[in-house]
């Protein structure tokens, strides 16, 4: 539950690595955790190194259910945290629910159910999502774990939006920023008024909205200013749907100089296309957004390149080019079909 701490403890034993692990099975057990946390400090070339040479001849051929459960449960983490990283969720939630079946720690169960709804989420099972969040926050009220409670009230927050559930959102997020106000929890609200933005930015209440990311903005900012990009782009919309070009246009200069790969370039542009549009500068709106769609087609991108093509059918639509307009309403059509 500390990861600082236990790194340090980590160096710690490897200062005496041979005097402190006695045994095969006790080094095993080490070399388990130390890649636990190399995995979570995203030191990839040294957990990788220590999975392929130590861990799984280690574990060739072992019976994992005859091991202690202690050891058992590490390597059950381990894996957990291992298939998230390579994106094979299904084997992840695997390992985090056998995890979760033995463990009696409250605390440590508690954040172990909350990575379970994260990862649900990640797969589009919001209705699991949901009902492993709720199970978390159940946990976290027994054991007054504020820090936790907020980011998984938040989080049931985020979910009941995804499913349109709007009133429900509202009450969750409100609840989560109440908990972090109190108990100054201040990096979560960032988040916090990042999802009341987007809730407020559905009803089509855009100062509301913007008032919400500016918020977001300025704690991402204060503290870890990590997410700062979402959140600009978000403005940027709203900025746009209200006409208020002037700071639009600012928003994406600040924005623009925080890109640093040509993915984030190109999403950031794309919100700010309709800049343009509104400015009738209608041959930059056309020529960007047609570079745009062959930019999210390389990538497969498809969320974007449906919205490019949905633009680009209207735009030609609006100028009477009604054979263009036609042939990208039947590439949107192509890719919605596909998603289904």
């Amino acid at each position: 539950m500390d990861l600082n701490k236990a790194h340090s403890i980590v160096e710690l034993i490897d200062a005496n690595y041979y005097e402190n692990l006695v045994s095969p099975k006790l080094e095993c057990y080490y070399l388990v955790l130390k890649n636990i946390i190399l995995l979570k400090k995203k030191q990839k070339l040294d957990y990788e190194q220590n999975h392929d040479h130590y861990l799984i001849p280690y574990l060739e051929g072992e019976n994992i259910e005859s091991l202690n459960s202690e050891l058992r449960c590490a390597i059950y983490y381990y894996f957990g945290y291992y298939y998230y990283d390579k994106s094979q969720f299904d084997q992840c939630l695997e390992h985090f629910y056998k995890v979760k079946s033995f463990v009696n720690n409250l605390e440590i169960k508690a954040s172990v159910i909350y990575n379970i709804s994260i990862i649900h989420k990640r797969m589009g099972h919001y209705q699991d999502a949901i009902l492993t969040t709720k199970e978390a926050i159940e946990y976290l009220k027994k054991i007054d774990n504020t820090y936790l409670l907020t980011l998984s009230l938040n989080s049931l927050g985020d979910l009941y939006r995804e499913k349109k559930l709007n009133k429900e959102a509202t009450v969750a997020l409100e609840s989560a920023k109440q908990i972090a106000e109190q108990y100054s929890h201040v990096a979560p609200l960032g988040y916090i008024f990042h999802n009341l933005g987007l809730i407020s930015m559905e009803k089509s209440n855009f100062e509301d909205a913007s008032s919400y990311f500016y918020k977001a903005l300025h704690i991402k900012q204060k503290n870890t200013n990590s997410d700062v990009l979402i959140t600009y782009r978000l403005l940027i919309d709203c900025k746009l749907k209200e006409e208020d070009i002037e700071e639009a246009a600012k928003l994406y200069k600040i924005a623009s100089e925080l890109t640093d790969t040509k993915d984030d370039q190109n999403v950031l542009l794309f919100h700010f296309i309709d800049y343009f549009y509104i400015n009738n500068e209608l041959v930059l709106f056309e020529k960007n957004l047609n570079q745009l769609a062959l930019f999210f087609e390389g990538k497969k991108s498809y969320d974007y390149l449906t919205r490019c093509y949905k633009k680009l059918a209207k735009y030609y639509y609006n100028t009477r080019k009604y054979k263009r307009s036609s042939y990208f309403y039947n590439k949107t059509l192509e890719l919605l079909e596909r998603s289904f």
